[in-house]
């Protein structure tokens, strides 16, 4: 199927293995995760082949249950589970509801359970083939006891609740596609700095309506919008962008047109107020007049994120810039005078910006960028390993994560979220520096500098125009 064209060529992928699960879900309408967990599983197609079945403990009452019900795809409601199940998904804050559940787990090959409060996630993951079972009992009820005194009544935080379910998705991918005999109980705890989740008042440029730019503008309309939000892409949306941006289902099938005219579209109708707009000319930072508090870069080119560099440096611009494939996601945020710059962090670049703006003056962008990088800017669509749901999920809200901590940035929080799901199923999630040591780290100065951009602008739009893009 032309939908999961992308997924299905990831090394080890089997499709029919995530179309014939047998998954139940038990959540209530509260729960924040249970909303994300959803869109993610029907836009990566789990349960939805004839023989697999994706039930939930009730329907949701929310904006998310409009976007699943656009995929047209398979779903019951089962308020208590009836069959023998693959997985079984809990998605509350309740530590009755689990105690009750893991009862009856015997019915259950694979089973994950998941809380979310507004500074922390905790996840439990076993299988009914667990040997060692009062070490179990003993660990899931030290899980129990964790779940009543920091979860157990407190509201899921909407930014932590994505991270949360793209993390559980992509341990249900991993359980499903493994089948790993899992003999211990798997146990994760994150914890995040406290982050402001009100944005009514700042202004957003959003580079990039693909797989992570629609989790990042999910992720704002969670957290009730911004002032204003320019969204900026040329592409037309294609079927096979369905797997993972969830915004371009429609009656089955796809919305033809441009993303980000309908994701303005969707977000200003989800959110009851118009705070979004669409920009869907190549990107040009000379005419940009806007003064945004912050940029975010989710671009799958890299001229297009040294566009977004230059560009934040010029107007000294916050910005957060991400990247995943379909085992980690990255959200690295830079801010002027407080941390280096992508300059500094990629040598590649580096050499690139030396060349085209120093000694060799013949030598221009385009030019330099064929020689050492291809005839064509590289994207997701050509990549290796195409991007997955899970990760676009985290690394979107990784990186409103980030943009939360602007406000009080002093240069001493974390500025880089790392996330990796390794083979043995064991997850990273790590706030970190980008470099060795904290005298690497230092502030850089680029922004002082000559505007290297303004230079080579034009032979930059050659780059970044449609016909030479891929979607």
């Amino acid at each position: 199927m032309p939908r999961y064209i992308n997924q299905e060529s990831i090394r080890g992928w089997d499709q029919n293995k995530i179309g014939s699960a047998r998954v139940w879900i038990k959540f209530s309408q509260q729960s924040q995760i249970a909303k994300n967990f959803l869109v993610g599983s029907m836009a990566m197609g789990l349960g939805q082949n004839s023989n697999g079945s994706l039930e939930l403990s009730e329907e949701l009452n929310s904006y998310e249950w409009e976007i699943i019900n656009e995929y047209k795809g398979k779903i019951e409601i089962n308020s208590q589970p009836i069959n023998e199940y693959d997985l079984f998904v809990e998605l509350t804050n309740d530590p009755f509801s689990k105690y009750k559940l893991k009862s009856e787990s015997y019915q259950y090959q694979y089973f994950i359970s998941c809380s979310a409060n507004s500074k922390k996630l905790s996840m439990l993951i076993f299988s009914k083939n667990l040997t060692e079972k009062e070490k179990f009992e003993k660990d899931f009820e030290n899980y129990l006891e964790l779940i009543d005194k920091e979860f157990c009544g407190k509201e899921q935080n909407n930014i932590i609740s994505l991270i949360c379910a793209g993390i559980a998705l992509d341990c249900a991918n991993y359980l499903i596609q493994k089948k790993p005999n899992l003999e211990n109980i798997l146990r994760y705890d994150f914890e995040f700095p406290e982050i402001k989740t009100k944005f009514e008042n700042k202004k957003v440029l959003l580079l990039g309506a693909g797989g992570i730019g629609t989790f990042i503008a999910k992720a704002l309309l969670d957290c009730g919008g911004v002032e204003k939000l320019v969204i900026s892409d040329f592409d037309e949306v294609e079927d096979r962008n369905l797997n993972r941006q969830i915004f371009y289902a429609s009656e089955g099938s796809f919305k033809s047109g441009k993303k980000a005219e309908i994701l303005a579209e969707k977000l200003n109708k989800f959110a009851n107020k118009k705070f979004a707009e669409p920009s869907i000319s190549v990107f040009d930072p000379n005419s940009e007049k806007n003064n945004y508090d912050a940029i975010f870069c989710a671009v799958d080119t890299f001229i297009a994120r040294v566009v977004a560099n230059e560009y934040a440096l010029s107007r000294k611009i916050p910005l957060i810039t991400t990247g995943c494939n379909p085992e980690s996601a990255v959200s690295l945020m830079w801010v002027c005078g407080k941390t280096p710059c992508l300059r500094e962090a990629s040598s590649y670049y580096k050499t690139m910006v030396q060349n085209c703006a120093g000694d060799d003056k013949n030598k221009t962008a385009i030019e330099f960028y064929k020689q050492n990088y291809g005839q064509r800017p590289n994207s997701c669509a050509n990549s290796p390993d195409p991007q997955i749901v899970t990760t676009n999920m985290l690394a979107g809200s990784l990186a409103v994560i980030q943009f939360g901590l602007l406000d009080d940035f002093k240069g001493k929080l974390p500025y880089r979220y790392n996330y990796q799901i390794l083979e043995n199923g064991k997850l990273n999630l790590d706030e970190c520096l980008c470099w060795k040591n904290e005298d690497e780290a230092s502030p850089c100065k680029c922004y002082e500098g000559e505007n290297w951009l303004n230079k080579q602008i034009k032979e930059i739009e050659v780059l970044l125009s449609p016909k030479n893009s891929e979607n």
